[in-house]
């Protein structure tokens, strides 16, 4: 974990960067923003996502940025999360501090499957998961309550708010996500994106209808190239988050 000078944060609130500066490692996108930053509202101050003027030569400045990253292993490139508090703001640093940890101790390779309809209608398909996280479907349950409908794995639904806690994804490789008739691909693609964020991700899509054409079964070579590490890395290199088996550098 890194601590990096910074402004451009107002008084009484914190800001979830979506992309930062580090020390070490250079300009670093922040994927998982979204998530990051549904997991830090509801804590007694403002939540903003955005960009912060960063300062990774001073040591200090009026808002001081507390950031993760790991690199991915086929780029090399750094992918990571960074939220950032007024220096001043002892409560705000804290929180900001807090929610960093959570999100880098879970940061791991993963794999994630793809599957149609609700967790009920396809049991067995989901004795290889771990967690599932259900989108767009009938599942009985509102956004970030978790439910036991497989024996294997944990439950949860996600809407558009993306909240997804870091806790139901601590010690676990394997993701199943359940996409009902009322899931928005949109919704889908960034959720992918959100969650190749904290460690590289193979996507194996079981659908009978896959996103970007894909036939089922087809892992993602790509999983989640953003615009960040594309303005950062032209044409010379792969996406931010590549399917892998290999554990990142954290």
């Amino acid at each position: 974990m890194a601590w990096i000078a910074a402004s451009g944060v107002c008084e009484g609130e914190v800001v979830v960067v979506e992309s930062f500066r580090d020390p070490r490692r250079g300009r670093v996108p922040s994927p998982a923003a979204p998530l990051v930053a549904a997991h830090a509202r509801g804590r007694g101050r403002d939540v903003r996502v955005g960009g912060l003027d960063m300062h990774p030569d001073r040591e200090t400045g009026e808002a001081t940025v507390c950031a993760a990253s790991y690199l991915d292993p086929e780029s090399g490139l750094p992918v990571g999360i960074a939220i950032g508090a007024r220096s001043d703001d002892d409560r705000g640093i804290a929180i900001a501090r807090d929610v960093t940890e959570s999100w880098m101790a879970v940061m791991r390779t993963r794999r994630l499957t793809l599957f149609d309809g609700a967790p009920r209608r396809c049991r067995g398909r989901f004795e290889e998961s771990d967690v599932v996280l259900v989108v767009g479907g009938e599942s009985g349950a509102p956004s970030g309550a978790g439910h036991a409908e497989t024996p294997q794995a944990e439950v949860h639904t996600v809407d558009e708010r993306m909240v997804v806690r870091p806790e139901w994804l601590a010690g676990r490789t394997r993701i199943g996500m359940a996409l009902g008739e009322h899931a928005h691909a949109g919704l889908t693609e960034e959720l992918i994106t959100t969650l190749a964020g904290v460690g590289p991700l193979t996507v194996e899509d079981r659908r009978s209808r896959s996103i970007g054409a894909k036939t089922p079964g087809t892992p993602f070579g790509r999983v989640a190239r953003t615009a960040a590490h594309r303005s950062l890395a032209g044409s010379r290199h792969s996406s931010v988050a590549r399917a892998s088996r290999y554990c990142p550098e954290v």
